[in-house]
């Protein structure tokens, strides 16, 4: 059995804002200048301190020969919502020499930033000190097989139920969104993943997923998420030092939310190269383009508020483009 405790102690003692807003009432106006509101009852983000502990303990259990069984169980208790209790467990059963099955539950949790817990004065997100945290629920069904020395092959099927899911929610009568325990996700999907240790150092990984998430309270898709999504990595080892590596990535198109009638967000495809020297076991070098064809990448923006007929940010957010960087490594 294993058996293990923490603490954590966490301060944002410092905390520094300008801006170019003020509010009457509830409602925010624009200033002529900027103004420093660090260290007034006008800041942004005031000041906080959080701490918390943990205990957990865990145990497995040989059933017989070809079945396992792992549980474990984890408390946490947080200075600025109090407790939560988790579990795990995972049943692996060895169905052949090449082929291993597990099915796993676990539950899982975020704890509220400060942002969501304390943020003011703020024309967008206002925090709230009363937040639970997020829970998370899922369960899966795991196949892992090893054809060959050289192939390894993964399939993952999933679901998930989130509850308590924290959103900034339009306030009623103003402008402003305050966070707030409302909302229900569950979704569902698969991942697979086949790795290939080639001939001359050569590694191919392959990854492709599907996901079907909803918000549980609208039965409308949950938005913002792409639904299918594939990488494929490549990576040579060169002798003489040299290693090229590479990676091709396809994100899919993401639905958009209940309420936003906007077309959903493209699809991309986007190319990453690195290339890496080692000179000698002191120094070595990179070069690394990521994006290399400078694809137009948008991340979803919110979709449009009860009192609002089109989104803020209606062309979404975009990402960066193409970029290059190098990196030297010295060791002394």
């Amino acid at each position: 059995m294993s058996i293990g405790t923490g603490f954590y102690w966490g301060d944002l003692f410092e905390s520094h804002d300008i801006n170019n807003y003020y509010f009457e009432g509830a409602i925010p106006k624009l200033r002529p200048n900027f103004k420093d509101t660090s260290d007034t009852a006008d800041i942004f983000q005031p000041e906080a301190q959080r701490t918390s502990f943990f205990i957990f303990a865990q145990d497995e259990w040989l059933i017989n020969p070809n079945w396992e069984l792992t549980s474990g169980l984890r408390y946490d208790h947080y200075s600025d919502f109090g407790d939560t209790v988790n579990p795990r467990l995972a049943l692996v059963w060895h169905t052949h020499s090449t082929l291993t099955t597990k099915l796993l539950y676990g539950r899982a949790f975020r704890a509220p930033a400060f942002l969501e817990l304390y943020g003011k004065n703020n024309p967008v997100a206002l925090g709230n000190p009363n937040l639970s945290p997020e829970v998370l629920t899922s369960k899966e069904l795991a196949f892992a097989w090893r054809p060959s020395k050289k192939l390894h092959i993964d399939w993952n099927f999933y679901q998930f139920h989130i509850h308590d899911y924290i959103d900034f929610v339009n306030d009623a009568g103003q402008q402003t969104f305050s966070a707030q325990n409302v909302g229900r996700i569950v979704g569902q999907g698969f991942e697979t993943e086949w790795r290939y240790q080639g001939l001359n150092q050569i590694q191919i990984l392959f990854n492709y997923s599907h996901q079907d998430t909803k918000n549980k309270n609208t039965h409308q898709p949950q938005g913002g998420v792409p639904v299918d999504k594939f990488y494929i990595r490549g990576l040579w080892d060169i002798p003489l030092g040299w290693q090229v590596s590479g990676q091709l990535t396809r994100e899919g198109k993401s639905k958009r939310s209940a309420g936003d009638d906007r077309e959903a967000l493209a699809a991309y495809t986007t190319l990453d190269v690195n290339i890496r020297h080692v000179w000698s076991n002191d120094y070595e070098s990179s070069l690394t383009v990521r994006n290399v064809f400078d694809a137009d990448i948008k991340e979803a923006s919110r979709g449009p508020s009860p009192n609002q007929t089109k989104a803020s940010l209606s062309d979404d957010v975009p990402q960066q483009g193409r970029s290059i960087s190098v990196n030297l490594k010295l060791n002394w």
